[in-house]
């Protein structure tokens, strides 16, 4: 059970930092904009990386580890994808500023909406994480 969370750790920032990567080539002077294509390219790369290592056997936490740490280590030993990745950190600061400003101009029915859509949309997906998986083994 560690090594699979320890697994999903490194993957996740494996992901992350592949998506800044491409995400740099997108990027718009527009925030919203620019937060949607974040979350796309997000969505794409985790997909794109399981659909990859599905195919070649490899779907597997200790596989994920070691594929994601093998990334890892090529992205951060060149030095224009070490700079990049480090360089949107600024950016991704000034954005959450920004959203965060967004937010507290909103009326408070809508945050009330907003904060209890999300919160049953991260329940339910987190049920289709659990529950889906022996259906989707068996068939």
């Amino acid at each position: 059970m560690i090594l699979n969370i320890f697994a999903w750790i490194i993957c996740f920032i494996f992901l992350v930092a592949c998506t800044i990567l491409v995400y740099s080539i997108f990027r718009t002077n527009l925030a919203a904009i620019n937060l949607g294509v974040f979350v796309f390219l997000w969505m794409f790369n985790t997909s794109l990386f399981m659909l990859l290592m599905g195919f070649i056997g490899l779907l597997e936490p200790p596989a994920l580890l070691l594929a994601s740490l093998g990334g890892l280590l090529i992205l951060f030993a060149i030095p224009g994808f070490r700079k990049t990745i480090f360089a949107s950190k600024n950016q991704f600061q000034g954005f959450l500023a920004l959203c965060r400003r967004h937010w507290g101009e909103l009326p408070r029915w809508l945050k009330i909406f907003s904060a209890a859509f999300i919160l049953l949309s991260a329940v339910r997906f987190a049920f289709l994480i659990w529950a889906l998986p022996p259906f989707v083994w068996d068939s």
